[in-house]
């Protein structure tokens, strides 16, 4: 048979052949089947390509540090708060000029007290100190009304002592005070005290405030 006359029959054979839907079906479920039996990659294979991968990745966070490239991070860079807290002046002139209001201090204090401290918080809020060795004075003035004493120790009693027209809301423990706050003109004033003052001390404080 020559090549012509195979080619002829093949032809012949294949216009014979009759693709029903049923075999098309079967056909490609055959195939389904053979795509699924291929074999799965090991799960060891997965874990060396992951160390392999981790390995790389320090490798190029090395090589970048080297040459003083900082890597790249998601963390937010600490936000450092600076310029709030308390201002210390060598004397009562500084701080006065630095206020946007006229001093006030009391001129009669209990003998023996020395000024230890001259210092402004935020706010506006003028400090000073007195210290006769043992025990420590501090006064504070600011503008508005409210408690600036900054003391919130608990004490076993707590009443209101008028000076002059000026009620004072005193704090403290067997009569004496250890801390009082008063407000005058538009202004908040508050004196605490370590041994705590007497009620003729206080007042003849509180009666003593006046410009710098």
């Amino acid at each position: 048979m020559t090549l012509r006359n195979r080619r002829s029959a093949y032809g012949a054979l294949m216009d014979a052949v009759v693709v029903t839907p049923e075999l098309e079906q079967r056909l490609l479920e055959a195939v389904t089947r053979r795509a699924n039996r291929r074999p799965a990659v090991p799960a060891w294979r997965w874990l060396r390509l992951a160390a392999l991968a981790s390995a790389v990745c320090c490798v190029v966070l090395m090589v970048w540090s080297s040459y003083g490239v900082p890597p790249v991070t998601t963390t937010p860079p600490a936000v450092v708060q600076g310029g709030y807290g308390p201002v210390v002046y060598d004397d009562l002139q500084a701080l006065t000029a630095a206020l946007s209001y006229p001093l006030r201090i009391p001129a009669a204090l209990p003998e023996g007290y020395e000024l230890s401290l001259v210092q402004s918080l935020p706010g506006e809020l003028a400090e000073l100190r007195w210290s006769d060795g043992t025990d420590t004075l501090c006064y504070r003035m600011a503008p508005g009304a409210g408690d600036i004493s900054g003391d919130y120790n608990a004490y076993e009693a707590e009443w209101t002592q008028t000076v002059g027209a000026v009620p004072v809301d005193c704090r403290g423990d067997g009569g004496r005070i250890a801390a009082a706050v008063w407000s005058a003109e538009g202004f908040s004033y508050s004196v605490t005290s370590d041994a705590g003052l007497t009620p003729e001390a206080l007042a003849a404080l509180v009666e003593s405030v006046g410009p710098v």
